[in-house]
C-alpha cells in the first residue's frame, strides 16, 4: 500500500508546484522518473492485480496453440503476444511488460499534451495506472492506444485516429466503440462522416468481434454481471463532462475541430449514466465507461488554466484552489478504492518479481 500512495503523494507533489503551460513540450525529468517507476511496478510485479491468474492460465493455454490459431482469435495482436509469451518470451513477464510499456508510452503522449501534465498523472494513477493497468491488461492497452488516437484527433488527423483505433481493438475489441464516435467530431459534410463512420465501425466489428459476441453476451448481459462501485466510477466521468459541456467549452482553449470532438465524445459520456441506469449489467458499461478515463485527464488538467485566465489573483487564487481540490478528490478515490474495494486485495500487498 505504502508504494501506490508514493506514488500518488508524488504526483499531486508536481501538481501543486507546476504552472500552466502551452502543449506539446518535453516533459521534465522528474516526470520521466515517474513514468519509468510507474513501468516497473506494473511489468514487475508478481501474483499482484485483478485477473493475474486468469492472464497466467491464458500464457499455459497458449502453449499447446500455434501461430496461426493465436491469430484468428477475436483479438489477433494479444493472441501473437500470448503465443509469444507460451514459446520462449518470458511468460508472464512478457506480458505485464507489454501492457506496462503501453501504460506508459500511453501517458508520456498524452500528458506532454496537456497544459499540466502532472495534474493529469494525478487524475490517472488512482484508477487508470494502478487498478486498469495492473488488472485489465488486454483493455489497458487498448485504453493506452487510444490515447494516441485522442492526441491524433486533438492535431486534425482522422486517419491516424482510426489507426489507433483499430490498433487498440487487436488488443481488445471493445475499443471499436470510438470508432463512430470519432467520425461524428469530424467533417462539414455530417452525412457522409456517419456513413463512414457506421462503415468502418461495421466493417471493423465483424471482422474482429463477430466469432465473440455470444460470449460477451452471455458472459455480461445475460449474466447480468454488476460491477461494485460502477455507479462512482461513471459519475465520476460524467461530472467533468457536463462541466465541459455546460462552462468550460467556451473557456478551454480548443480550436473548432478539437471542441467538436470533446463535446461529441462528452455528450456519450454522459449517455453512460443512461446506460447504467438501462443496462442490465453494469460490469459491461463499466468496461465501455474505462475509455472516458483519458477524458478525466484531457478536462480536469485544463480547468486550473480556464480559471485563471487572467493575471488577477483571485484568478490563480481559483486556480490553485482547483487543483487542491482534485488531487484531494482523487486521494479520497484512491483511499476509498484501497481499503472499501471488494477486490483491492488483489493488489495488496504489492509483490515485486525481483524480490520473489
Amino acid at each position: 500500500m505504502f508504494l501506490y500512495w508514493a506514488l500518488f503523494i508524488s504526483a499531486c507533489a508536481g501538481a501543486l508546484g507546476e504552472r500552466n503551460r502551452t502543449t506539446g513540450h518535453r516533459l521534465t525529468i522528474p516526470f520521466v522518473f515517474m513514468l519509468i517507476l510507474i513501468f516497473t511496478i506494473i511489468a514487475f510485479r508478481w501474483r499482484t492485480g485483478g485477473d493475474w491468474g486468469n492472464y497466467q492460465r491464458m500464457v499455459e493455454i497458449f502453449r499447446y496453440k500455434d501461430l496461426k490459431s493465436a491469430l484468428l482469435g477475436p483479438d489477433p495482436a494479444f493472441g501473437l503476444s500470448l503465443y509469444l509469451a507460451a514459446h520462449g518470451w518470458g511468460g508472464m513477464l512478457f506480458i505485464q511488460s507489454l501492457s506496462g510499456a503501453a501504460v506508459t508510452a500511453g501517458l508520456w503522449a498524452f500528458c506532454r499534451e496537456q497544459p499540466r501534465p502532472w495534474l493529469a498523472l494525478v487524475v490517472a494513477l488512482p484508477y487508470f495506472v494502478i487498478v486498469v493497468g495492473m488488472g485489465y491488461i488486454r483493455q489497458a492497452i487498448a485504453i493506452s492506444l487510444f490515447m494516441f488516437g485522442i492526441n491524433s484527433m486533438m492535431r486534425g488527423s482522422s486517419v491516424r485516429y482510426f489507426f489507433w483505433v483499430i490498433v487498440g481493438a487487436l488488443f481488445h475489441f471493445t475499443a471499436l466503440l470510438m470508432l463512430p464516435l470519432g467520425m461524428l467530431s469530424r467533417s462539414r459534410k455530417r452525412i457522409y462522416t456517419v456513413l463512414l463512420g457506421v462503415l468502418s465501425a461495421a466493417a471493423s466489428f465483424y471482422f474482429l468481434a463477430l466469432n465473440r459476441i455470444d460470449t460477451v453476451y452471455a458472459n455480461y448481459v445475460g449474466a447480468a454481471l454488476e460491477s461494485s462501485g460502477a455507479s462512482v466510477r461513471i459519475v465520476m466521468t460524467v461530472i467533468p463532462c457536463a462541466l465541459f459541456l455546460a462552462i468550460f467549452r467556451s473557456r478551454f482553449c480548443l480550436e473548432n475541430s478539437q471542441r467538436s470532438f470533446v463535446t461529441v465524445m462528452s455528450g456519450a459520456g454522459l449517455a453512460l449514466m443512461l446506460g447504467l441506469v438501462f443496462s442490465a449489467s453494469s460490469t459491461a458499461v463499466d468496461r465501455v465507461a474505462l475509455y472516458w478515463l483519458p477524458f478525466q485527464m484531457l478536462i480536469w488538467s485544463r480547468v486550473p488554466a480556464a480559471l485563471g485566465r487572467s493575471d488577477s489573483t483571485n484568478a490563480r487564487q481559483l486556480s490553485s484552489v482547483a487543483v487542491g481540490a482534485l488531487t484531494i478528490g482523487y486521494a479520497a478515490t484512491l483511499f476509498v478504492w484501497l481499503f472499501y474495494a471488494v477486490n483491492s486485495r488483489n493488489w495488496l500487498p504489492y509483490v515485486s518479481y525481483f524480490f520473489h
